[in-house]
């Protein structure tokens, strides 16, 4: 589904806690700090993760394959719904690869439309298979691993020099805690999506500090060693310096798509594959491109001149010569 811009109170908020690496909410009226993850962190949280499965399985407990095939042979799942999965994914990746490839604004707003219903289909889909996925190697490790970043995460100080629990108290913890605890968790962080931080790298409430700074010194914006930064600063610093360099180099880029992230990277990407197509149109009388209308034309920063008809053309010279003809094609 296609992200929406986030108010400019939230695109603040986001910044805010990005800029301090936690997250203030609380629990049973205690103040508590949630901790950005960062590398070392994630790879706590993997090695953990592999842990919990290879116990899982030595015990017995089916792989999510080992159970999909007991599924399909107690016509509970199909290998039909499973292949629809996979044309769905395949689909949805072939509009994707053919987004990048768009230069007409009303083709791209056409196809961000195709993109939207078939990730609800896919994911509708997969919410379904999931449903039916409930114990398994997969599953259960996934779950255990939700538990322990409550522990891993989890500080009552701004600091996050001292755990909102020790590990005898979070071994504990009952599964209704746990669960309580995950759910503020998972809430305190919820509008730090990737797509919410493409929208405030390029938003004026970050602007005011990148154009100080600048892309050459951005690395240089938390002070601190990059390794040591977290996966929202890191993707902040990445999108800003990616996004501004488009806003800043593309020529031509129409005034909605300046304002989404999803649509600027692939109008950036469909500019490269095809920045001949205007230059073309600047050298050549009577250009055009296939389905554009003249609102996409002027759009795409395509002269006035560019759609003299070959009629018109005519009237202007005369009469037409094959290289006229072959430069109208």
């Amino acid at each position: 589904m296609k992200a929406k811009k986030p108010s400019d109170k939230v695109l603040r908020k986001l910044f805010c806690e990005i800029t301090q690496g936690h997250s203030l909410t609380s629990f049973k009226g205690e103040p508590l700090f949630v901790k950005h993850l960062k590398q070392e962190d994630q790879y706590l949280l993997e090695k953990h993760k592999e842990e919990i499965y290879k116990k899982a399985q030595d015990r017995g407990l089916p792989t999510e394959k080992e159970a999909l095939d007991v599924l399909i042979d107690g016509d509970v799942w199909s290998l039909e719904e499973e292949e629809e999965i996979k044309s769905t994914s395949e689909y949805l990746d072939n509009l994707q690869a053919t987004k990048k490839n768009l230069i007409i604004p009303s083709q791209i707003e056409s196809i961000n439309k195709d993109i939207e219903e078939a990730d609800q289909k896919l994911q509708t889909l997969k919410a379904k298979k999931q449903e039916l996925l409930t114990q398994t190697c997969e599953g259960y490790s996934t779950k255990k691993n939700n538990d322990y970043s409550v522990y891993l995460c989890l500080y009552k100080d701004e600091g996050l020099s001292e755990r909102f629990l020790s590990f005898e108290e979070f071994s504990e913890l009952s599964k209704v805690e746990l669960s309580d605890l995950f759910g503020v968790y998972a809430s305190a962080c919820a509008d730090l999506r990737l797509d919410n931080i493409k929208f405030l790298a390029i938003s004026h409430v970050f602007a005011i500090y990148y154009n100080l700074i600048g892309s050459k010194h951005l690395y240089q914006f938390f002070q601190k060693p990059i390794y040591n930064l977290t996966f929202y600063q890191l993707n902040l610093l990445n999108y800003a310096r990616v996004l501004n360099s488009i806003l800043e180099n593309v020529e031509g880029i129409p005034e909605n798509i300046q304002k989404d992230p999803e649509d600027l990277l692939a109008y950036a990407e469909s500019k490269r594959k095809n920045k001949n197509v205007v230059e073309k149109s600047q050298d050549k009388a009577g250009f055009s491109v296939m389905g554009a209308t003249t609102k996409d034309m002027n759009e795409m920063g395509v002269a006035d001149e560019s759609t003299v008809s070959p009629f018109e053309l005519a009237k202007n010279k005369g009469s037409l010569t094959l290289e006229d003809f072959q430069n109208l094609s």
